[in-house]
């Protein structure tokens, strides 16, 4: 947020109309910022995939039951955290260990897909993450997204995604102690 706060901005032309670009005086800026957004995304999913396997490993130490191949299996709990993905621990088995019903459909989930599509692109980035093609580029582009939207967006989806499965029961000290992501001024 603070890099992004000293971003000067020119307006130019593209091959696709009006743009508005960073000063070229400011490429370390710049890269300093894409740097520190591939940072905030991927250290915003990893919260959530440890979340999740403290939860199933530390927390639940059941059996996991999962559908493979139309059928039901119980995986031990180790077994778990290496072959469920991330995503479908937090929609399908984190609501059975915390019993709150998935928060999948809800405005929650929608920011962890958001979050998930970030960290994804960071991880097993594409030639159309780096150099977009044709008319979709500000939609396509995951640096035009970080430039684009609020940096903090990634870190809060995470949070709140996890605070979401303590609905039901008070929350643990380091959550509750967290200090907010933006200040109230």
């Amino acid at each position: 947020v603070e890099l992004k706060a000293q971003f000067t901005f020119k307006d130019g032309l593209s091959p696709w109309g009006n743009s508005k670009s960073i000063a070229s005086d400011q490429d370390d800026l710049l890269f300093s910022f894409f740097e520190s957004s591939l940072v905030c995304v991927t250290f915003s999913f990893q919260a959530l995939e440890a979340f999740c396997n403290y939860s199933i490993s530390r927390t639940w130490r059941k059996p996991v039951e999962v559908k493979k191949r139309k059928k039901k299996e119980a995986l031990h709990h180790e077994s778990a955290e290496r072959e469920i993905s991330t995503e479908d621990k937090l929609k399908s088995i984190l609501p059975r260990i915390y019993d709150i019903p998935t928060p999948s459909g809800k405005a929650v989930w929608e920011r962890f897909i958001k979050l998930k599509r970030a960290r994804d692109a960071c991880v097993h980035i594409k030639y159309q993450d780096q150099y977009p093609l044709g008319a979709e580029i500000d939609q396509e582009s995951l640096f035009y997204q970080f430039l684009n939207n609020d940096p903090l967006s990634f870190p809060e989806a995470a949070a709140e995604l996890i605070a979401y499965f303590y609905s039901k029961q008070e929350q643990p000290r380091w959550l509750r102690q967290m200090p907010p992501l933006r200040s109230n001024t």
